[in-house]
């Protein structure tokens, strides 16, 4: 199953607790992976309050919170935005880039996005959003239903 690269869109972004002409973002949450966590990467917060790549193989890691607003290095924090429709928009040529399609959590790359629900047994499947024009609508949906 091909995943989708989201791409940053250049314009106007309202970073704020409150819904903005760009979504809604939360407050800083801390990257504490030892990794970068590139822009755009589909997180959850783990107990310790940390943001980290989510995957749809397990429960534990699929409780998709929003993406990363920029890049984030090891012991930085960033933003995430959980709603509403983003500045990000999918790589040209990548599956799933018609408009309206839903967009799911990758079951087999963490962070990524993929046009197709997963379907292996014991994934969850997470929507995270849709395809809209030119741009991504945030809007996650966690069923965890396992297939």
């Amino acid at each position: 199953m091909s995943t989708i690269r989201l791409i940053p869109k250049p314009g106007p972004v309202v970073i704020s607790s409150k819904a903005g002409s760009d979504g809604v973002y939360t407050p800083a949450f801390p990257n504490n992976t030892g990794n970068i966590i590139a822009e755009g990467t589909c997180v959850y917060i783990d107990d310790q309050d940390s943001m980290l790549p989510a995957l749809a193989s397990a429960a534990a890691t699929a409780g998709v919170v929003g993406f990363a607003t920029k890049q984030v290095n090891p012991g930085a924090s960033a933003q995430l935005a959980i709603s509403g429709l983003s500045a990000y928009h999918l790589q040209a040529g990548d599956p799933g880039a018609e408009s309206g399609e839903p967009l799911y959590l990758s079951a087999t790359e963490a962070g990524k996005l993929t046009s197709q629900a997963p379907e292996a047994v014991g994934t969850a499947v997470v929507q995270v959003g849709a395809h809209m024009s030119s741009r991504v609508l945030i809007n996650v949906r966690i069923m965890m239903e396992y297939t």
